[in-house]
C-alpha cells in the first residue's frame, strides 16, 4: 500500500513541517499523489460513480525513502489493496458486528413490512377518510347553524313577535348548539376504536424502533471500543476518551473514518513518518455541501478536530495559518463623532475570535479608548472592503434597525475563477450550517434561511471575470456560496479556500454601502476607488 513516486525525491523537495489539516496549501508531492489517483488509478474502477473523499499522506520510510498513501472516507466498493484499510476491520461475517448489524437489518425490514402491509395501510386510510368524513359533516352542519341565525335575525327584525315565537327561536337555537355538540360526541366515539386500533399496532412498531435504538448505541459503543488511535509519539488512546477529553459526550457517528486518521493510523503501525498530507473530493457533489471534483479541502472539524489533535502530537505541524493575521492598518474612509468606516483588509477578522484576538474592534479599541466602540456589521474575515463601526451604543442601535428593515444598500465585487453561464441574473438558494464544520455552511433547501443575490458581470481583472453582487439577505458566507454552488454560478471567487481553491487574498471587497446617518439624517454612499478593491 506504500506507493512510489517515479522521480527522485530530494531533501529539497520535501515540507519542513508537517500539514495544518484546517487550513492549508497543498504541497507539491501531495498534488502528484492526488492527480495518480484521480486519473491513473481511479480509472480502473468501473463502477465508482458516487462523490467521495480521498486522501493521500507523504511518508519516509525506515530506509529513507519517500512515498506516498492513499485512503478514502467511509465505504468503498470495490477496494483492493491500493488504499490502507479502515482502522477497524468489522466486515467479518461472523463477527460481533455483522452479528448486531444483520438484527438491526433484520428490525428495519420488520418494521417496514409491517407499515407497508395492507392491514397497516388500509387501517390508515379508513381513519383519514372518516377523519375528512366527520370534518365535512360537523362543518356543514355549522354552515346550516350559521344559515338559521340569520334567518333567525331576520324573522326578529322584519315581523312582530309574540313572546311564544321568541321562545321557541331561542330554543332552536339552543337545541342546534347541543345537537352540534351530540355530533361531534358521536363521531369522535365512531372514530375512537379506530384510532385505539391504531395505536396498538404503533405501539408494537414502536416496542420494535426501541429494541433498535438499543442495539445500534450498543454496536456504536462496541465500534467506539474497537478503536485506538496512535500518535507520533507512540501513545494510544481510545476514541471515546479522545472526545470525553475534548469535552464530548460521545464521538459522532462515522468518527474515526475519515482518510486522515486512517493514513495516520497505518504510517504509525508501519513504522512510517508522516511528511505531508492532503484530502481532495472524487466524483460528483452532494446535494448540499459544497464539493468540487478535485478541489482540496480542510479536514472535517466535527469528526476529525479531536482526533486530530491527539494523533498529530510528536510532529513539527505548520502553525494554524488562520491565527497568523499580519499587523496591517485599518484605512480609515469617513469619520465623525458618532461613528467610523473603515476599509477592512482581507484576513482580518471583525471581532475577536476564539483562537485570535487581533481584530477590528480590539485595534480601534485602543485608538478609541473612550468610546464603546461596535461593529455594526460583519464582513468575512477573508472579505475585504467598508465596514461601519459605532462609538456608542446608542448608534449601534440605531443603525441595527436599518440592518434589520434592509434599509442599508450593499455592493460587493469579487473575481470568480470562470465566467458563469449567465451574466446578470438573481440566485436564491437557502443557507444553513454544515453539520460537520462549523466553519462552513451549506445549502439547506429543508431548514436553511432564505438568501437572494442579485448579480451582474461587468468586465474582467487580472484575467479573471469581474462581477458585482447586490446581496439583498446577509447570510454568512452568502455571496460564497450562492458563487461556488452548481445550482449559483457555479464559479467560486478566486482565492476562497472553504468553497473553491485556496490563495492569498480571497477576492471579494464590499466595495460600496450607503445608509442613513442615524444623526444627522443625512444619506451617506461611499465607494472605494478600484485601486483599494482587494486590500490584504
Amino acid at each position: 500500500m506504500l506507493h512510489s513516486f517515479p522521480f527522485n525525491v530530494d531533501n529539497q523537495q520535501l515540507p519542513q513541517q508537517f500539514t495544518f489539516p484546517f487550513c492549508y496549501t497543498p504541497h507539491p508531492l501531495v498534488e502528484w499523489a492526488a492527480r495518480y489517483v484521480m486519473q491513473i488509478y481511479l480509472p480502473r474502477l468501473q463502477d465508482f460513480k458516487v462523490g467521495k473523499m480521498m486522501g493521500v499522506l507523504v511518508v519516509r520510510t525506515a530506509q529513507n525513502d519517500v512515498g506516498f498513501l492513499a485512503a478514502y472516507s467511509g465505504e468503498l466498493s470495490p477496494s483492493d489493496n491500493f488504499f490502507v484499510p479502515p482502522i477497524v476491520d468489522y466486515s467479518a461475517p461472523d463477527g460481533f458486528f455483522k452479528k448486531h448489524n444483520d438484527e438491526i437489518i433484520a428490525i428495519n425490514n420488520q418494521i417496514s413490512d409491517y407499515q407497508q402491509s395492507a392491514d397497516y395501510t388500509s387501517l390508515q386510510q379508513l381513519i383519514e377518510q372518516k377523519k375528512e368524513a366527520n370534518e365535512r359533516q360537523i362543518s356543514d352542519y355549522k354552515q346550516q347553524i350559521k344559515t338559521n341565525k340569520l334567518q333567525r335575525q331576520q324573522l326578529r327584525c322584519s315581523t312582530p313577535l309574540s313572546t311564544s315565537d321568541l321562545d321557541a327561536l331561542t330554543k332552536q337555537s339552543q337545541f342546534e348548539k347541543a345537537e352540534l355538540k351530540r355530533m361531534e360526541k358521536r363521531l369522535d366515539n365512531e372514530l375512537r376504536p379506530l384510532i385505539t386500533e391504531l395505536n396498538t399496532k404503533n405501539q408494537y412498531i414502536n416496542q420494535l424502533k426501541t429494541k433498535r435504538k438499543l442495539l445500534s448505541a450498543t454496536l456504536q459503543e462496541w465500534l467506539f471500543e474497537q478503536y485506538t488511535l496512535l500518535n507520533a509519539l507512540g501513545e494510544a488512546k481510545k476514541l471515546n476518551v479522545i472526545f470525553s477529553d475534548a469535552g464530548k459526550d460521545v464521538p459522532p457517528s462515522g468518527a474515526g473514518d475519515c482518510c486522515a486518521p486512517r493514513l495516520l493510523q497505518y504510517a504509525y503501525t508501519h513504522n512510517l513518518t508522516p511528511l505531508a498530507m492532503g484530502e481532495f473530493w472524487v466524483g460528483a457533489s452532494p446535494t448540499n455541501i459544497l464539493r468540487t471534483n478535485g478541489q482540496f479541502y480542510p479536514s472535517c472539524q466535527r469528526k476529525c478536530k479531536p482526533i486530530l489533535a491527539h494523533m498529530l502530537k510528536g510532529l513539527m505541524v505548520e502553525p494554524n495559518p488562520l491565527q497568523q493575521v499580519a499587523n496591517k492598518g485599518l484605512p480609515i474612509v469617513y469619520e465623525d463623532q458618532w461613528f467610523v468606516i473603515i476599509n477592512k483588509p482581507s484576513g482580518l477578522q471583525t471581532i475577536p475570535g476564539l483562537t485570535s484576538r487581533d481584530s477590528v474592534s480590539e485595534r480601534l479599541q485602543l485608538i478609541y479608548p473612550q468610546c464603546n466602540i461596535a461593529p455594526v456589521h460583519r464582513i468575512d474575515q477573508y472579505t475585504s472592503g467598508l465596514l461601519i463601526v459605532a462609538k456608542s451604543k446608542d448608534v449601534l442601535a440605531a443603525m441595527h434597525r436599518q440592518f434589520e428593515e434592509r434599509c442599508v444598500k450593499k455592493r460587493y465585487v469579487a473575481l470568480l475563477e470562470r465566467r458563469p453561464i449567465h451574466d446578470s441574473g438573481t440566485i436564491s438558494l437557502p443557507i444553513g450550517f454544515d453539520p460537520d464544520d462549523s466553519c462552513r455552511r451549506m445549502v439547506d433547501k429543508e431548514n436553511g434561511k432564505p438568501s437572494v443575490t442579485r448579480y451582474r458581470v461587468i468586465g474582467s481583472k487580472n484575467g479573471y471575470p469581474l462581477i458585482e453582487f447586490f446581496p439583498e439577505t446577509g447570510r454568512t458566507h452568502q455571496l460564497r456560496i450562492h458563487s461556488a454552488h452548481p445550482e449559483g454560478l457555479n464559479a467560486p471567487i478566486v482565492g476562497d479556500g472553504l468553497y473553491g481553491k485556496r490563495g492569498e487574498p480571497m477576492y471579494l471587497c464590499a466595495c460600496s454601502i450607503q445608509f442613513q446617518h442615524p444623526i444627522t439624517a443625512d444619506f451617506i454612499r461611499l465607494d472605494l476607488p478600484e485601486e483599494d478593491w482587494f486590500l490584504h
